[in-house]
Formats: structure tokens, sequence, C-alpha cells
């Protein structure tokens, strides 16, 4: 079972903006849109970013020039520095932690075939572990956020909640964390396109499952 989230945003970079372009998973939120084909997509990165940026609308137009900005900028050498890495990954942890907080259901319950999305009230209480390879042996962030969730605990709701994403020291640790502790993250490869700086970036979540399904679960 996989499962990965994130959006599409735009974040500042420490010299340039930086445009985050992820795959998004529809059963992670409740807008549940068909991509389609749209006449008049523009060229290049730089013009199909100045677009979505200016799309607000059209949902169907936003998720076609997502996948064609994602398909542009992964043809752009692979990053391999943990130092920008680590920049992204967090601008990307707090993006979706942003969506998780949000007052929607998407990120509420635990029931249903979507029991291993991170429900947000029990997600923001836990350390999250990131598998190591890509960000560095020191990364670490700490998130304030308020969860809003309709189905969440109420003693919770719309209360500051801290959550921490640090990297585990060696694949052994991480797979020992999600396998019975609590929640841990992928990041994937990310590129950046020299000439406008712009870069893509996805990660997975892996839960520590159940008491019915233990162990990891992407």
């Amino acid at each position: 079972m996989q499962r990965l989230f994130g959006h599409t945003s735009l974040v500042r970079s420490l010299s340039r903006s930086v445009l985050l372009a992820v795959l998004v998973s529809a059963a992670a939120f409740a807008a549940r849109s068909k991509i389609v084909e749209t006449p008049s997509m523009p060229k290049g990165v730089a013009a199909t970013a100045a677009a979505l940026a200016r799309e607000k609308k059209n949902v169907a137009r936003r998720s076609a020039l997502s996948l064609q900005l994602d398909e542009l900028v992964r043809k752009s050498p692979e990053v391999t520095d943990p130092a920008l890495y680590d920049q992204l990954a967090g601008s990307l942890f707090n993006d979706v932690l942003e969506k998780m907080a949000e007052p929607g259901e998407a990120f509420s319950t635990d029931y249903g075939p979507d029991k291993f999305h991170p429900r947000a009230d029990l997600f923001m209480r836990e350390e999250v572990k990131v598998k190591p390879g890509r960000v560095s042996k020191d990364f670490k962030r700490k998130f304030l956020k308020k969860p809003q969730g309709k189905n969440i605990d109420r003693s919770l709701r719309d209360q500051p909640v801290n959550v921490t994403f640090t990297a585990a020291a060696t694949d052994d640790e991480y797979t020992q964390w999600t396998d019975s502790k609590s929640w841990g993250v992928v990041v994937h490869a990310a590129h950046v396109d020299p000439a406008t700086g712009i870069a893509r970036i996805g990660c997975t979540f892996v839960s520590n499952g159940s008491k019915e399904a233990p162990g990891g679960h992407f």
C-alpha cells in the first residue's frame, strides 16, 4: 500500500524561488479531480511555472500544468548536495503538515480503506524518522501546527502541537522505528532546473501499522 503525499507550492529559497512539484495522492486530499488534456499548454520550465502560479480556479488545468512541470524538471540533474536536500525536504514537510492541519476529513480518520493515512492529531504528537541517504546526518526540523480535522480528538482540535522530523542514523534504525514505534518518511530524488532554480521533490510516509496489521506500511 503506497501513499505519496504532497502538493505543488512556491517557497522561498536562500537566494531564489524554488517550486516543489510533488506527486499528489488523490486519496490524500478531498478534491479528487480527473487529469485531462488541456489546450494551449505553455512551453518550457519557466513558462509552465508562471502559468501554474497564475492558474487559481481550473483544477484540471492546474493538474496538467503540475504534471508537465514535473516531467520537465525531472530531466534536470538529480540533486546530490545533502544541504540542499535538507532545505527542500524541510519546506516540503512544512507544506504537507499545513495540508494535514486543514479542517477536512482526509487526515482526520483512521477508518476505511485508507486507514494507514497519518491521522493529523496522532501523527503530529509523534517524532518522525527520515530514512537516511539523501538528507544530512544532522537533519532535524521541528514544526508547530494546529490540526483542525473534523474527526480528530476534540481536546487537540485547533491546539498547538509539535512534530519533529529527524534523520535516522542507519537503515536498521529506521526499519526498527517504522516496524514498532512510529511514522517514518522516505525522501525521493530531487531535481533542479539550473536555468530557473525550480526544483521538484517528493516523499512517502511509512506507517508503523496497527494492532491488526503491525509493521511498516507504505
